[in-house]
């Protein structure tokens, strides 16, 4: 307990020191494709004037232009965003929990660090010049032949509500099986989220917007969350391998979270809320 308490009180002190300027990366935006503007009618315009009330649409701001690359074995490399892509998701979709299993297992092109992308980068690749699905295909496939808006698919997020067209729900009626296209970094970049492992032990993501995933091969018996004053603003006791926990409650910023395990094992690591 006493090697906790140092080790707990000594990242207090560092997070306290930790450059905030993590939260001011650069991230470079990749153009989302769009290249008109439109009228409350939907009708096709000439691009609006400064004044006008249709002015600053999508079309009249620009980023990096989208530079994608066909690897030409089964991922697609973004030199905007610096991440790389699995091109073809496989025809099957998954729960939340199966989608991660997914990513622990898959070996592609030689990688085996594959994950499940943030909102902001599944977001990234879209390509708004066209209607659905929003997507390249000349670089990315569909899950399945077709186009459906059925064809969901799933971030880091446990999203558990419904949509308009969200495919089969789960017991309860809450989004059940979503598909899978996963990313891994090649470079750092803004989008950029880590996976913290010690031994058997995972907290992911982290920077994290409103959940984090914690898991362990021993039952995690208490989870803590504590302020850089050290003050607990959450606790849990989720008695299992793995949990969900809900940080939409904090404000953003740094904290320390603390699991305590069955095995008399414990751990304690700083996260960011953004």
């Amino acid at each position: 307990m006493k090697k906790i308490i140092l080790l707990t009180a000594m990242l207090l002190t560092l997070g306290a020191f930790i450059n905030t300027s993590l939260f001011a990366q650069d991230y470079k935006i990749a153009e989302t494709g769009q290249m008109s503007c439109y009228d409350e009618d939907r009708n096709a315009i000439d691009f609006p004037v400064v004044g006008d009330s249709l002015y600053g649409q999508d079309a009249q701001y620009t980023g990096f232009e989208i530079a994608l690359v066909d690897n030409g074995d089964g991922t697609v490399t973004d030199e905007v965003t610096g991440l790389m892509w699995q091109q073809v998701p496989v025809s099957d979709s998954y729960t939340y929990y199966q989608a991660i299993e997914y990513c622990e297992d898959l070996k592609l092109a030689g990688y085996d660090d594959w994950r499940l992308p943030n909102l902001k980068e599944l977001f990234s690749i879209g390509n708004f010049n066209s209607g659905w699905p929003y997507l390249d295909q000349d670089f990315f496939s569909l899950a399945n032949p077709g186009i459906s808006k059925d064809e969901q698919y799933w971030s880091n997020v446990h999203y558990v509500g419904v949509t308009v067209e969200c495919g089969p729900l789960g017991e309860g009626g809450e989004r059940y099986y979503n598909y899978v296209r996963l990313v891994r970094n090649i470079t750092s970049t803004g989008v950029e989220e880590s996976y913290f492992e010690n031994g058997n032990f995972k907290i992911y993501p982290n920077p994290t917007y409103d959940q984090i995933n914690v898991a362990g091969d021993s039952e995690i018996t208490e989870l803590y969350i504590f302020d850089l004053t050290g003050k607990t603003v959450l606790e849990y006791t989720p008695n299992s391998t793995f949990c969900t926990l809900d940080l939409s409650s904090l404000n953003n910023g740094f904290y320390i979270l603390r699991a305590d395990c069955a095995d008399n094992t414990a751990i304690a690591k700083t996260i960011i809320k953004q």
